[in-house]
């Protein structure tokens, strides 16, 4: 596991956890961290969530653990997926019949209350962009209180029209060029992001 969560194959490219930060969600500062970090201006290993992807690998084996005896089933651990420079590594795939399900562990951070009651819009992008490289249906979101070794489960169902957007974006801000041109042209909420963006 340790080899698939090696900073050094998420080198250059965009993995789903950077997604929040380059599209927004997370401030100017995160992004220009993160921006540079695609574009290998600094080095991966360094900035403000390290400490707490260190704790979310800490407790990641508890979390697949009791997600394994809340719903009897079984999750395979994995590892990085890439389509072309995009990539996403999700905590496990779960083991149903139809094999549609990944599951992503967002441990809570130290001093924490408990487990997150709504998801953020990072996670949502991030597991969007998770389900895309592993062509999985549906995200199980975990949000696991180690301290308490309680969890809240969310539903995130694979959003091919927000995708479609998400990855023009991202392949427009990896290769540094403008998107030439726009998409869906006569759906109002993309013509609304076009104005504004």
């Amino acid at each position: 596991r340790v080899l698939f969560r090696s900073f050094r194959l998420r080198e250059s490219k965009v993995t789903a956890s950077k997604v929040g930060d380059l599209i927004g969600t997370s401030g100017s500062a995160k992004f220009t961290h993160t921006w540079d970090v695609v574009h290998g201006v600094v080095d991966g290993n360094t900035g403000p969530k390290l400490r707490n992807f260190d704790r979310g690998l800490r407790y990641e084996g508890t979390a697949r653990t009791k997600f394994a005896n809340d719903s009897g089933l079984n999750v395979k651990e994995c590892g990085i997926f890439f389509k072309g420079d995009i990539g996403g590594s999700p905590d496990g795939l779960i083991e149903t019949d139809d094999n549609d399900w990944l599951l992503e562990i967002k441990t809570r951070a130290e001093n924490s209350k408990g487990p997150l009651k709504v998801i953020e819009k990072y996670m949502y992008v991030q597991t969007q962009i998770q389900l895309y490289c592993t062509n999985r249906k549906y995200c199980l979101l975990m949000s696991f209180h180690p301290e308490t070794n309680a969890a809240h489960y969310f539903v995130v169902c694979f959003d091919h029209n927000l995708v479609d957007v998400l990855v023009k974006c991202l392949c427009s801000m990896h290769s540094k060029s403008p998107l030439q041109n726009r998409w869906e042209a006569g759906v109002p909420e993309y013509e609304e992001l076009w104005r504004r963006n």
